[in-house]
């Protein structure tokens, strides 16, 4: 999911440029692009798609759609489904914490002065999510286009569904 002003405002594109390489790589991969105010939209599609499909479910945001990840999690955790992974690029120091229906969660932060994000993934009580913080010399509006981070991304989603196929 994109952040405050998304598509319109040429925000967070890369979260969707990492969509299309994700949905090439692995077709198997349901792919939504969305901005972070349809929240509500991903929340619904990923609850019927994995009682259809019971396929992981990976939730990528960046700014604000990173908060939004996170906080959709949270609600497919009241309806006991499980997220593999919660990729965060650069949220609001306000993100949520991690809810224990969460299997991986990896953060990236940016750790400039004045940037935005600065927001740094954490497990809620209870959770056993196992963490991944990547503090980040990198402008918040850039993270999301980082090489680096789309590469650990798309690795990681082809670990999970390479270890689903053992």
């Amino acid at each position: 999911m994109t952040g405050l002003f998304g598509v319109e405002g040429k925000f967070s594109l890369g979260v969707y440029t990492e969509a299309d390489k994700i949905a090439k790589q692995y077709p198997c991969v349901k792919v939504y692009k969305r901005r972070w105010v349809n929240s509500r939209a991903v929340y619904e599609t990923a609850k019927a798609n994995y009682k259809r499909d019971k396929l992981p479910i990976f939730l990528i945001g960046h700014s604000l759609g990173a908060n939004e990840a996170v906080k959709i999690a949270h609600w497919l955790k009241a309806d006991g489904i499980p997220v593999a992974t919660v990729f965060a690029y650069d949220p609001t120091p306000f993100v949520w914490c991690i809810p224990s229906n969460v299997k991986t969660a990896i953060g990236w932060r940016g750790t400039l002065l004045f940037n935005l994000g600065k927001g740094q993934i954490r497990a809620c009580p209870g959770s056993k999510a196992a963490i991944e913080d990547h503090p980040m010399a990198v402008p918040h509006v850039l993270i999301d286009d980082d090489p680096g981070v789309h590469r650990l991304t798309t690795k990681h989603i082809g670990e999970v569904l390479h270890m689903l196929k053992e």
